[in-house]
């Protein structure tokens, strides 16, 4: 829900209101959530041809639209990862001075442009049989995945295909929809990258605070995947999203890159990026915060007791017996 008073958003649970009591602010439209349905269809007079339908309702429940399963084929990107303790989440972390005047992140340019673009490159292409043949893509600076597609039998019509040694897909032309003539296959490779920012917090009048917290950016990203060939597997093709593997750019070897510190007015330029802020909701606020302070840069040996004080009262005065106080709080973009 929109926050009023410090702007951006806040959670808000609601268990008692009906969905579609629920309205957007710009619009005053109802909210849609998107709603679908799994149907399994065995026909009666052949059971073993089972196919299995994804149907999408409209606002009012009614069937909009059904595809078939094999039209939502997916992996993760990166690769999950293996053991308890591992992590496959991209993460990039940034460190903001008090003052919010300057970045420093532990990865150089380079990682950081790769990182935020996603951009997919290619890395190796190997033919090892007539019946066989493997790309290698990296998708970010992290992410590598190993696409292969193969018979396993000269004589099969069944075509198999891999991602990341697993199976995604194993099935004859027709029971994908493939063009005539043509084995096709179409996936997507998800997933998402964090944006992890330390910064000071501050108090609901914008005050900075002597505290830090972090504020996780989350970015989702897919990219269509396609794969198809007529009769040789050896002259099959992989595309995502709509460039051919071998028009995609190479792969850079990542030489190792001094840690950047940034004003942050030049992150901004050179990335597009924001410093977010986060609010302590729990701070004090107005006079009780400035006297706070003041305590806390006396006891640091950095000012006077009552100075802060004395400044706010003096700082700007209104009618008579009438304190007022200028803060500015950058809205974040």
């Amino acid at each position: 829900m929109p926050n009023a008073r410090h702007g951006g958003f806040h959670s808000t649970e609601v268990p008692a209101v009906r969905a579609v009591n629920l309205r957007t602010l710009h619009d005053q439209q109802p909210i849609v959530v998107p709603q679908g349905s799994l149907v399994l269809q065995v026909p009666k007079g052949n059971p073993l041809d089972v196919s299995l339908f994804v149907q999408h309702h409209g606002a009012d429940s009614a069937v909009q639209s059904t595809d078939k399963i094999t039209h939502f084929f997916a992996r993760h990107s990166p690769a999950p990862a293996k053991g308890l303790t591992a992590s496959s989440q991209q993460r990039l972390k940034f460190t903001v001075s008090q003052d919010r005047k300057m970045v420093s992140c532990d990865k150089g340019y380079n990682y950081i442009r790769h990182f935020l673009s996603g951009e997919v490159r290619c890395i190796d292409r190997k033919t090892t049989k007539n019946f066989k043949k493997a790309w290698t893509v990296q998708i970010g600076p992290d992410a590598r995945h190993i696409v292969e597609v193969e018979k396993k039998h000269a004589t099969s019509k069944i075509v198999t295909l891999s991602v990341d040694g697993e199976i995604l897909c194993e099935a004859l032309a027709e029971d994908i929809e493939s063009e005539d003539g043509k084995w096709e296959c179409n996936f997507r490779l998800c997933g998402e990258r964090f944006l992890e920012w330390e910064v000071y917090q501050t108090n609901a009048d914008g005050m900075t605070l002597e505290t830090t917290g972090e504020v996780l950016q989350r970015s989702v990203f897919s990219h269509d995947c396609f794969v198809s060939f007529e009769q040789n597997i050896a002259e099959a093709t992989l595309t995502i999203g709509g460039l051919e593997y071998a028009n995609m750019p190479e792969r850079q070897e990542l030489h190792q890159e001094e840690a950047l510190r940034w004003i942050a007015e030049a992150l901004k330029g050179s990335f597009g990026l924001r410093i977010p802020y986060q609010i302590d909701e729990t701070a004090p606020v107005g006079l009780e915060a400035v006297v706070l302070s003041g305590v806390t840069s006396f006891q640091k040996g950095s000012g006077s007791l009552f100075g802060g004080l004395f400044n706010f009262c003096c700082a700007h005065t209104g009618r008579e017996g009438e304190v007022v106080s200028d803060v500015v709080v950058e809205e974040n973009a």
